[in-house]
């Protein structure tokens, strides 16, 4: 029984002595005390329990209390598994749930076990509203979809909105089949294959008129190509004919193409409506896609990305295209397996060319004869893994001239680091840097002493002339544990910057030093 309200204590006592009102005198006096008290409490019992049920009816069903035209409103918040659960609440909120086709336009297989059962119903609530489908492999441990479900999806082709099958393995029949049906509301698919894709002829803006996002992989483009113009969004996985995917698709924006080789045909040029194209190779270091760049009749887009096993032929048809005015970021990623380095080239008009490369490629044109293509427009450097990278990379070269913030991403072996670089006596040339970041976020064993011994290496592999940083940023946990040394202990970072940050998560504190006299 739910508890009442302190206000409705009267009415529960009005409702009591109204039932008492029939207990007769006589058979109070015939029964006796305890059974005169047994039957009292009967009554008293039942009427509490009849106040209170109409309570609940009347009050504590949040979908009562609110008017019939929000009833549906609320229920558009649940999942449609959450929708299952709310039609068993009560016939009230079945008649709800079940009323409303949009509550059930879109289904994921995620929380389902009975995958072809749950799919049947919602299918038959939604009636003809458009509907979206999800293949999530949480409760069904299988990437299959079974035939039984690919033909309850083709039956609904012409009101298939959304069908994203990419954690699902689906037969290229399937999704052919699909594709030669009749989908006026298609606008996203995504879908892997177990085998080549043949694109039908029949593709084409008449037969998908809607259709803005597709991913798919091991695709073989149709052999008569007629364009469907509304796709703007592409991603296409193992294509080894690449050549006219942009006469299928002249007005795509957003390009993805995974698995390219260095045998793969790419297309001689971009369509104007292109502001996005990555190129993935599957294995960094094995495929090299400079070499189809620089063949390549290409134009600068706002966002590129390429696999390279060089710095300068990604340089060379970049440099062609900016009238040699752009700058270069570069990141170097070693630990846990990620030998890479990441290098962005930037545009006045900040277009940017994102390149990878192994880091051994990437050691061998840090040479004399290769730095001065690439090591003067620096201008931002983040390193991982100081231990392996920084030695090696202070060895090589000898002047940034164009560095303005560099980044030290330190371990736990930030002291065999710093003896190296001490002992090697290298330094690299770094006349106009203004911001040196040592972040420890990977280093919880150090100790305040320690961060603080590593920053006071700083000037023996890095020269700056005879100035100050202006900031000198420690970033990590228990960083606020150097706020709490002494001053003195603090002292070296007054020769070396103008403001000392310390940031940990919420903690973050500057402190300002005067110009030394």
């Amino acid at each position: 029984m739910t508890a009442l309200p302190s206000y409705h204590h009267d009415a529960v006592r009005a409702s009591i002595l109204d039932a008492l009102k029939d207990v007769p005198e006589r058979f109070l006096l015939r029964a006796g005390f305890e059974g005169a008290v047994a039957a009292m409490r009967m009554t008293i019992d039942g009427a509490l329990s009849d106040v209170a049920h109409a309570w609940n009816e009347r009050h504590m069903d949040p979908l009562r209390r609110l008017p019939a035209e929000l009833h549906v409103s609320c229920l558009q918040w649940l999942e449609v598994h959450e929708l299952f659960t709310a039609s068993h609440v009560s016939r009230h909120w079945r008649a709800i749930a079940v009323s409303e086709p949009t509550l059930w336009d879109s289904y994921d297989t995620g929380p389902f076990k009975d995958v072809e059962q749950s799919l049947k119903a919602v299918l038959h609530r939604s009636r003809s509203v458009p509907f979206d489908f999800t293949w999530s492999s949480y409760y069904t441990y299988t990437s299959e979809m079974s035939p039984m479900l690919g033909d309850m999806l083709l039956e609904q082709a012409f009101r298939l909105r959304r069908v994203r099958l990419r954690e699902s393995t689906v037969s290229a029949a399937f999704l052919l089949s699909l594709l030669t049906s009749a989908t006026p509301q298609l606008c996203t698919l995504e879908a892997w294959t177990r085998e080549p894709l043949q694109l039908p002829d029949s593709m084409s803006s008449h037969t998908l008129p809607r259709l803005t996002s597709l991913i798919l992989e091991r695709t073989i483009l149709p052999t008569c190509i007629q364009a469907v113009s509304s796709v703007i969004s592409l991603h296409l996985q193992v294509i080894p004919d690449c050549r006219h995917v942009f006469l299928l698709f002249p007005c795509v924006q957003d390009v993805t193409l995974d698995g390219v080789m260095s045998t793969t045909i790419l297309p001689h040029e971009l369509p104007q409506s292109l502001t996005s194209i990555e190129v993935f190779s599957d294995h960094l270091g094995r495929e090299d896609h400079s070499e189809q760049l620089l063949s390549s009749g290409w134009r600068l887009v706002p966002h590129m990305r390429v696999d390279s096993t060089s710095i300068l032929r990604p340089l060379q048809w970049f440099t062609a295209r900016t009238n040699d005015r752009w700058r270069m970021t570069m990141t170097m990623l070693v630990p846990a397996g990620r030998n890479s380095v990441e290098m962005t080239l930037l545009a006045e008009d900040d277009a940017a060319l994102h390149v990878f490369m192994p880091y051994d490629a990437f050691l061998i044109e840090t040479g004399l004869e290769y730095q001065g293509c690439w090591t003067g427009y620096i201008t931002r450097l983040t390193i991982d893994g100081v231990l392996d990278s920084l030695p090696k990379l202070v060895a090589r070269i000898q002047m940034l001239p164009s560095l303005l913030s560099l980044t030290l991403r330190l371990t736990q072996a930030y002291d065999v680091a710093a003896q190296q670089l001490i002992s090697r006596n290298d330094t690299i040339s770094v006349p106009v840097m203004q911001d040196l970041v040592l972040d420890y976020a990977s280093s919880a064993n150090l100790t305040a002493e320690e961060m603080v011994q590593f920053a006071e290496t700083v000037p023996a592999f890095l020269s700056w002339g005879n100035r100050r940083l202006a900031t000198l940023h420690l970033v990590g946990p228990d960083i606020g544990r150097i706020a709490q040394l002494p001053q003195n202990d603090l002292s070296f970072a007054s020769t070396i910057c103008e403001t000392l940050r310390l940031k940990d998560g919420s903690f973050e504190e500057s402190r300002s030093f005067s110009s030394p006299t």
